[in-house]
């Protein structure tokens, strides 16, 4: 009779992000949201070189749950890889055709297939993987289990991007961009859905990253969990928020911090 909670955890580098909402009569209301910041000198890679700074901070955090609710985490887009395998035989069975997708996509990184995580989405003629190492999966997943938490579904963070609802950007725009302090989030609404990451080594600001897409700042819409404004006076909002019909002070000083927890939150929710 009343549905729980649907919880988007976002881990970054320099703490943990994560938003609460619930399906109410009028729409989705907000019901918390939180920022965890990691000890400064751990601005590291939380799963993977210092797991027990994470499982401090989650420990304490799953204490304030629910009973029920709905869990779905992030996983970093920098530890995935993505490559293109055409498509099967169509009367092959389902699980032949895994394995198809899967010992190819192994065959392409030069890895056992044991080693790998697989996903992937048939389209425009090719079928679209994304991998991720066994280990880094089986290492996120060790790490909720100890504190309790079993997530429903576990997403790369540009996957997010692609799967937001249409209604929080503005249609005519091509690429969904998401900035963070040292690298973007990217997805190209075009008909091959490509998503990635690029780092800010490489693109330091929107300009850069506007000629690595070959597009225009004008065809993009936008969110930042950085504090800095942009110089871009024509940049569409990329706001997940406005999807919210109930909001309860106090929110958020910088919203776009969210874009990904909330993208997970509302995604978890269909």
């Amino acid at each position: 009779m009343f549905p729980g909670w649907q919880i988007g955890l976002d881990i970054q580098k320099e703490g943990v992000r994560a938003i609460a909402v619930q399906k109410c009569r009028q729409g989705w209301q907000l019901r918390h949201w939180w920022h965890l910041p990691f000890p400064s000198d751990a601005y590291t890679d939380p799963i993977l070189s210092q797991p027990d700074v994470l499982l401090d901070v989650l420990d304490s955090w799953r204490k304030q749950l629910p009973c029920r609710y709905r869990l779905s985490v992030s996983f970093p887009a920098q530890r995935t890889f993505q490559r293109k395998v055409a498509i099967p035989d169509e009367n092959l069975c389902e699980a032949v055709h895994e394995n198809y997708v899967a010992y190819t996509t192994a065959q392409q990184l030069q890895m056992p297939v044991s080693q790998l995580c697989c996903d992937y989405l048939e389209q425009d003629g090719v079928v679209n993987v994304t991998a991720a190492l066994q280990s880094d999966i089986n290492r996120l997943f060790s790490c909720l289990k100890s504190v309790q938490l079993f997530p429903g579904t576990v997403t790369p963070c540009d996957k997010v991007l692609c799967a937001l609802p249409a209604g929080c950007y503005p249609q005519a725009c091509q690429y969904l961009i998401h900035e963070e302090s040292d690298y973007w989030l990217w997805a190209s609404r075009h008909g091959t859905r490509a998503s990635g990451w690029q780092d800010k080594r490489q693109c330091p600001d929107l300009t850069a990253l506007c000629q690595w897409l070959n597009t225009t700042a004008e065809s993009m819409a936008f969110s930042t969990a950085c504090m800095e404004d942009k110089s871009f006076p024509t940049l569409q909002n990329l706001d997940v928020w406005s999807l919210l019909t109930r909001l309860y002070p106090p929110v958020p000083q910088v919203k776009g911090r969210y874009t990904i927890a909330l993208g997970l939150a509302l995604g978890g929710a269909h």
